[in-house]
């Protein structure tokens, strides 16, 4: 049996929405009853109808010129890849220096919860450069100081993305197959599908206990059922 929560004038910020996670969470925050107002921030305008939506057609380079808006959470799923991006220095302008400036934005406005999408292995002085920009994303995160920050590190996402990424494709078929053997340290890298990532961050943006916590497959998963509650 659902537990029905007691409706609240909660405001989400929420970056990323077109994208796989993104898109997920978008659609559980405007059915969530925490929230009286969900504001998306887009580069263009979106086909989105619903009286709790809202949404701020801006580049993430340009959030600076943009008065901060008071809320409670955030969420960022921005992301892209090497190969979509063109370059690498594109790539961490989307997957750093944009994650930056909304978590800065966000700030500004006095939001207490931050949570964004990482990627497992995330670390500043990874050899990979794509693991690497993670971790310096998550140590710009950190330099807020946001009184509640969530990291999520999921490995392959599952779930129907708009664009093709046949890599991404590929690598999932294989993380399906060979789950039963990724056990102990490495049940971390199994894949797992975007509603799930989704559902963990909207339940962890819940809880009131302030500190930095990080996310892999196990915790996911546990906090996507606790959605589910």
């Amino acid at each position: 049996m659902s537990i029905v929560r007691a409706p609240s004038s909660k405001i989400a910020l929420i970056a990323g929405s077109t994208g796989l996670i993104g898109g997920h969470c978008l659609r559980l925050l405007l059915d969530h009853p925490a929230y009286a107002q969900v504001i998306a921030l887009v580069r263009k305008p979106q086909e989105v109808t619903h009286p709790r939506y809202r949404e701020i057609v801006t580049s993430f380079a340009d959030l600076g010129s943009i008065p901060p808006v008071s809320a409670d959470d955030a969420f960022c799923a921005l992301g892209t890849t090497i190969k979509k991006a063109g370059s690498k220095e594109a790539f961490r302008h989307v997957d750093h220096d944009a994650v930056a400036n909304f978590a800065y934005w966000a700030r500004a406005g006095e939001t207490q919860c931050f949570c964004v999408v990482s990627s497992i292995g995330a670390d500043s002085n990874s050899g990979t450069f794509y693991l690497a920009v993670k971790g310096e994303m998550e140590e710009g995160i950190a330099e807020q100081r946001f009184p509640r920050s969530h990291i999520f590190r999921p490995s392959v996402l599952l779930g129907d993305r708009k664009e093709s990424r046949p890599g991404e494709a590929l690598m999932a078929g294989i993380l399906r197959l060979t789950a039963p053997l990724l056990v102990g340290p490495l049940r971390e890298y199994r894949a797992i599908e975007a509603a799930s990532v989704a559902q963990a961050m909207v339940a962890a943006a819940q809880q009131e206990q302030a500190g930095r916590f990080v996310y892999t497959y196990e915790e996911i998963r546990q906090l996507a059922a606790k959605n589910h509650a």
